[in-house]
């Protein structure tokens, strides 16, 4: 075994490495961090020594020199992915900091494997960690959630929208970009070493690598990632929560999972299809309102100069509505989207997973099935990028028929830059009027697009982007002017609500039964301090913090149907609402979620409501015999989303 050594380092460049490591000093000294940036300093500088001496230096040696520039990397950018978030690593204690750096240790070990390039794999770790968590903490700041492992997924997606948000250079972020580029800067004077013979080098690394595995799975053990808000870098680091999350994704079989328990279940509910008179069955419009939430809801700290959505407020007359509980927050639309139209709850999904991308690979059985098999023509309708969260893949295996994306709205009549729920609404009339000249009945699907996210906008020197803007709803009482994100919400949010007004109006004129189910998908990702000031103190209990996920919802007929209202329930509950007020008998699965809803009235991925307890809890303290239905209703949502060779065809038919 040989390594090929590459040094040659003038006086003069390893001065400007000296200097530069002394001005490294400074900032970090100043941010109370002097004891490790004068390790990493010294360090540093150390190795500008060797490269400048140009010491030829044993194979021992030399493989010494890598490992230390490895743990260089790993102590350093450990460190740099909690201070972007304004937090400090050695504060989670010994054991979660070592496992963050021996994660970034194990990262540079792969890029060595894979470039055979000690310095080169030290930067390419370094580039990765800092870009990590500069993301993460503006993917936090914009949506309320830290990124998670599946936001890879839909990086296409966030890309499209990213655009629209406000982007803050923090203090640390600055310094974070300063620490990488003199860490580049050091590390390019360092000597390289290569493994000539790769077999050799594979010899060497591929144990350290499996050192590095097997030290994280046995030091991550009890160990649970943590979702809420930022308590996953608080409570366990960044890192350490990036990769409980990665261990999660995969989801193991529920405990005692039986499919002759589910073919038990699915043969006391299922009834042989007969020949049904449907003549009578309404057409149906399910909107998803994109952000659409009622921010009364959290609190009666909120005072403004006019009513937020005062028509949507007064509906009445038959019409069902409510408050339902979304598993999202400030993002995450196509989850509310899984929920509704499945009838399933990301309960018993990994955190931070989407559903469309992560599972839904062939036709899979959705409330659209159902109307599909009753003769109704299935539509979706999204005024956004056909590409987000792969839609035009997902959809036809939820049964619908024709799909249509931004570029099949003319796109008139924009908010910020979004298509207006206005004009929205305007393309769903003209859709459904044009399906009724020659189908029997309709069910159309839209998710709208006006309220996204990135509220924040300056256009005092641009009275056209004003407008388009149409901020209309002002803060008014002790919280007046301070929140101008806020005001711009809530301005949609009106928008939103004359929308439907226009919506409802149109279809009361419609010489057929038509059914409206209106729901938002979550909470916009406002500040944490002006809902702090809504509610009237923090989020501090798990009912506290449920108000943040509590979306309204109506259901509405433009004929006589009954009128109640529904205190609480959660959007896999939806269907059930829906069926009844059409006055179409329960397919056998949602004969089984309102026997669980009879028990559990609402639920999602953050816990569920115990009338046992009379409050919430979460999954994993589920007790007796609501354990017992969340466990059953567990397995059967695994028999129809991961079980694809076996699932119970009674209970889930497919497109």
């Amino acid at each position: 075994m040989k390594i090929t050594q590459i040094t040659g380092v003038k006086t003069k460049r390893f001065l400007i490495f000296a200097i530069l490591a002394i001005l490294f000093l400074f900032p970090c000294i100043a941010l109370g961090n002097d004891l490790y940036a004068f390790g990493g300093a010294v360090l540093m500088l150390l190795f500008a020594y060797i490269s400048w001496k140009n010491a030829r230096l044993s194979k021992v040696a030399g493989f010494v020199l890598t490992l230390l520039l490895f743990a260089l990397t790993a102590v350093l950018f450990a460190w740099l992915s909690q201070y972007v978030l304004q937090l400090d690593l050695f504060v989670l204690g010994k054991r979660k900091a070592a496992l963050a750096m021996v994660i970034v240790f194990a990262v540079a070990v792969l890029f060595w494997i894979i470039t055979n390039h000690s310095v080169r794999s030290a930067q390419l770790t370094a580039i990765a960690i800092t870009v990590l968590s500069i993301s993460n903490y503006y993917v936090y700041t914009f949506r309320g959630s830290e990124m998670a492992p599946n936001d890879f997924m839909s990086v296409n997606t966030a890309l499209t929208v990213a655009y629209d948000y406000e982007y803050e250079l923090t203090t640390e972020i600055v310094y974070a970009a300063g620490i990488l580029l003199v860490f580049l800067a050091f590390t390019t004077a360092l000597p390289v070493f290569k493994f000539k013979k790769k077999r050799w080098g594979r010899v060497m690394q591929l144990p350290i690598l499996a050192a590095a595995v097997i030290f994280n799975a046995v030091e991550s053990r009890g160990l649970s990632a943590e979702y809420f808000e930022q308590e996953g870098s608080q409570f366990n680091g960044y890192l350490v929560n990036f990769m409980l999350q990665v261990q999660g994704i995969f989801i193991e079989p529920p405990r005692h999972y039986s499919r002759r328990l589910i073919r038990d279940i699915a043969d006391e509910l299922y009834t042989e299809p007969e020949t049904l008179d449907t003549s009578e069955y309404p057409d149906v419009i399910v909107i998803m309102d994109e952000s659409f939430a009622d921010i009364d809801y959290i609190g009666d700290g909120l005072e403004t100069n006019r009513k937020v959505i005062p028509y949507i407020k007064s509906l009445s007359e038959n019409t069902t509505k409510g408050y339902a509980l979304s598993s999202v927050y400030g993002g995450g639309t196509p989850n509310s989207e899984y929920e509704v139209l499945t009838g399933n709850t990301m309960m018993f999904l990994p955190k931070g997973v989407m559903a469309y991308q992560q599972y839904i690979k062939q036709p899979t059985y959705s409330m659209v099935t159902e109307f599909k098999k009753m003769g109704y023509k299935t539509i979706a309708m999204h005024p956004f990028n056909s590409k987000g969260w792969m839609r035009t893949t997902v959809y036809p295996f939820l049964g619908f028929d024709e799909m249509y994306f931004e570029d099949d709205f003319p796109q008139k009549d924009l908010i910020r830059f979004f298509v207006s729920d206005q004009e929205m609404f305007e393309t769903v009339l003209k859709h459904y009027k044009k399906n009724i000249q020659t189908e029997d009945h309709v069910f159309l699907f839209g998710v709208t697009m006006q309220n996204h996210g990135g509220y924040a906008f300056d256009a005092k020197d641009n009275p056209d982007l004003e407008q388009r803007y149409r901020k209309s709803v002002l803060i008014k009482g002790n919280m007046d002017g301070d929140y101008d994100d806020a005001e711009q919400y809530l301005s949609l949010a009106h928008e939103t609500d004359k929308a439907v007004k226009y919506l409802l109006t149109e279809l009361e004129k419609i010489d057929r039964k038509v059914i409206v189910l209106f729901y938002g998908d979550h909470y916009p990702g406002l500040s944490e301090a002006f809902y702090d000031k809504v509610f009237g103190g923090n989020f501090e209990t798990l009912d506290e913090y449920q108000r943040k996920y509590t979306v309204p919802f109506f259901i509405w007929t433009n004929y006589d149907s009954e009128e109640r209202t529904v205190e609480l329930t959660s959007l896999n509950y939806l269907s059930n609402y829906l069926y009844e007020t059409a006055g179409i008998e329960l397919p056998a699965y949602n004969k089984f979620l309102k026997g669980i809803q009879e028990r559990i009235p609402a639920m999602n991925a953050n816990g569920f409501w115990s009338e046992d307890n009379g409050k919430f809890v979460k999954y994993k303290y589920a007790e007796g015999k609501e354990a017992e239905l969340l466990r059953t209703y567990y397995m059967l949502e695994y028999n129809s989303l991961i079980d694809k060779l076996h699932v119970n065809r009674k209970l889930f038919p497919t497109p």
